[in-house]
């Protein structure tokens, strides 16, 4: 009899050679709920004050300067939890309203993926 076991969002990582995981994967779409969860407590708003396109840099933003340390001190603590990773926001190019990851909602839970998908 074959059981067929269905997995969803999860990764396989081989740590080493006598040790095996299988590891939560987390989507874009996690990671953006997360950010606008976090911001609606940051900034005291509802959470549908918030979307994939909120702007979080740049003269068009929509939080203060300190709002913005504070997100990033959450997703320095988000990315090490779930990623076991490192999340680098103070590079000279981090508020470049242009190339800046911290763009968006969703320019920023891009750049968390692409920082697990590079390991």
């Amino acid at each position: 009899m074959v059981t067929l076991l269905w997995i969803y969002k999860l990764k396989y990582i081989d740590l080493d050679s006598n040790l095996n995981y299988l590891v939560a994967m987390l989507s874009k779409s996690d990671v953006e709920k997360f950010i606008i969860k976090e911001l609606s407590i940051i900034c005291k708003e509802s959470e549908s004050s918030y979307s994939s396109k909120t702007q979080l840099v740049g003269e068009k933003r929509s939080i203060k300067s300190m709002q913005l340390v504070e997100l990033l001190l959450k997703m320095e603590d988000y990315v090490e939890k779930n990623f076991n990773s490192e999340f680098n926001w103070d590079n000279n190019s981090a508020m470049s309203e242009t190339f800046s990851v911290l763009r968006t909602v969703e320019s920023l839970a891009e750049h968390v993926i692409k920082l697990n998908s590079k390991k």
